[in-house]
């Protein structure tokens, strides 16, 4: 399914159903309602075949990341069951789509992985007990998503009391708790996910930085204030290096992930075969030592990688005029949108799917009388209408060489 074959949503019925479409991060749910869908999975390809073990992919909020995540986690994970209508839903999700087109590729990978999905959006507290309650809740998530293993006869006993323990653990019980292993709760659900289907794993975390940057802003905030998490002679470290130095600790092993115990002939040493991580920001790595210093970076200006978010010129036009039935409407489109170029070398200029999904809904609401464009980033995120601003200072200074590109949203 492409822009142009998408099924169309009642726009006389004053396009409820679109709403949804604009803030879509579930690659299944866009598919199956008939949502405006770009297809980027020839990305997948592109980024299996890749030598990095662990990868941190960095674009502006509302460039697609979620998104890309969802459509790895459906195609690549592994069907533990052996249940028929899986893989027909499956195929129902991505026919017709670029992947599908390396055959070779497809049955090597495809539903080859047991993939760990873990999203940071919602990490956030203004102390680090809240922030461990925060993570609590994700991993017990995790584990239940997989309660199947419990039912595994060879599940050892000791592995048992684990999977339980993270299973029912609550945050006050964590509260009393002197020591939660959470460095080792991903590393072992991959490990026992591994010994019952003989797959490796694949870690997906979705917006990584949002808790660095939380933490940095509320201590940020009591330096200001003087209140308790600032540096100080009675306080030698700020809540933001206690997070950080946690976080690390619970990232350390699933980015550089130990060697198993004991492998067979042929078998890789390690349970988790690749981690992939989104977000905003390259704040992980807190110097020369740390312990997170394997991740390749996937910037901006990466010539192979430049399309796998947002949108090109062409995906615009065909998106806004084969699915919105929209008569030309690139012009405003740049007046209004402008779009970003990233690197050197690459002169494709990509728009923020925000804008353009938001402009394509209002201008078919209302094709009688169509709204004058607004910065529709602006409005749904509370930042400012340019969502480059929000990494520039944290990529290479070279990205983003648009003259234009500060315009975004403000022009017209």
């Amino acid at each position: 399914m492409n822009p142009t074959t998408a099924k169309q949503p009642d726009f006389s019925k004053g396009c409820q159903n679109f709403q949804d479409f604009q803030d879509f991060q579930d690659f299944e749910k866009l598919r199956r309602s008939g949502g405006p869908y770009v297809d980027k999975t020839d990305f997948i390809r592109i980024l299996m075949k890749s030598c990095y073990q662990s990868l941190l992919i960095t674009r502006p909020p509302r460039f697609g990341k979620s998104l890309l995540l969802s459509a790895l986690y459906h195609f690549l994970r592994c069907n533990y069951q052996q249940n028929p209508d899986f893989e027909r839903a499956r195929d129902e999700l991505f026919a017709g789509l670029k992947v599908l087109d390396d055959t070779d590729f497809c049955a090597a990978c495809r539903g080859q992985y047991a993939v760990l999905r873990l999203s940071f959006s919602d990490l956030r507290g203004n102390n680090l007990n809240d922030c461990k309650g925060h993570l609590i809740r994700l991993i017990r998530e995790l584990y239940r998503e997989h309660a199947f293993l419990l039912n595994d006869p060879g599940l050892h006993e000791y592995d048992r009391k684990h999977f339980e323990f993270f299973m029912k653990l609550d945050e006050a019980e964590a509260q009393g708790q002197r020591h939660i292993p959470f460095w080792d709760a991903v590393p072992r659900l991959a490990r026992l996910l591994r010994r019952f289907s003989g797959k490796q794993a694949l870690v997906l975390i979705d917006d990584y930085d949002v808790p660095y940057e939380h933490a940095y802003y509320v201590t940020f905030q009591a330096s200001e204030e003087g209140r308790p998490g600032a540096l100080s002679p009675d306080n030698p470290r700020s809540f933001y290096q206690e997070f950080a130095l946690f976080m690390n600790g619970f990232l350390e092993p699933i980015v550089k992930p130990p060697a198993t115990a004991v492998v067979r002939a042929g078998e890789s040493a390690t349970d988790i075969k690749r981690t992939i991580l989104t977000g905003c920001r390259y704040v992980i790595q807190q110097g020369i030592f740390s312990g997170i210093n394997n991740l390749a970076f996937a910037r901006m200006e990466d010539d192979r990688l430049q399309e796998m978010c947002g949108f090109t010129e062409a995906e615009t036009e065909q998106l806004l005029t084969g699915y919105y039935g929209l008569s030309s409407p690139m012009d405003t489109v740049r007046r209004w949108y402008d779009g970003y170029n990233f690197g050197w070398r690459h002169l494709e200029k990509l728009y923020c799917p925000q804008d353009i999904l938001s402009f394509g809904a209002d201008q078919a609401q209302h094709k009688a009388a169509p709204p004058r464009p607004k910065s529709y980033f602006a409005r749904l995120t509370g930042r400012a209408s340019n969502p480059f601003n929000a990494v520039a200072a944290d990529n290479s200074g070279n990205s983003g060489n648009s003259g234009n590109s500060g315009n975004s949203g403000n022009s017209g």
